[in-house]
């Protein structure tokens, strides 16, 4: 995991306030910064990003599955099936995507956390 200096100090910080690593780094982050991409660690993301994130990446492999699962079990099902499961699966992700953020907000503040801009600016 290539995780920035920064990243690393915000989940070092996380894990030291009683988060656990499997929380402060998630499998889906740990995918993104391995991919490169720059995302803050959940408990420093707003409560949006990680609704969006979590429920995103949620929804497209649920809609994926679903749509195929559908389609094996139904295979003349067609478009209505098809959408029927991708609304599905919508729902579930909003569901999901709300959840997860509300947890990790609840975590953050429950072993305050600082907020991302409060973090020492050591690597800024």
């Amino acid at each position: 995991m290539a995780l920035t200096p920064e990243i690393q100090f915000a989940v070092d910080t996380a894990i030291a306030r009683g988060i656990g690593r499997s929380d402060a780094a998630p499998p889906l982050h740990r995918l993104l910064w391995a991919v490169g991409v720059a995302a803050r660690p959940p408990h420093y993301a707003s409560f949006a990003s990680n609704a969006l994130v979590m429920g995103g990446f949620w929804g497209i492999c649920m809609a994926a599955f679903s749509v195929a699962y559908s389609l094996h079990l139904q295979p003349e099902g067609g478009a209505q099936m098809v959408i029927k499961a991708i609304c599905i699966a919508l729902l579930a992700a909003v569901a999901f995507g709300l959840a997860m953020a509300t947890i990790f907000r609840s975590r953050a503040r429950k072993a305050s956390l600082p907020s991302w801009d409060e973090l020492p600016g050591l690597y800024r």
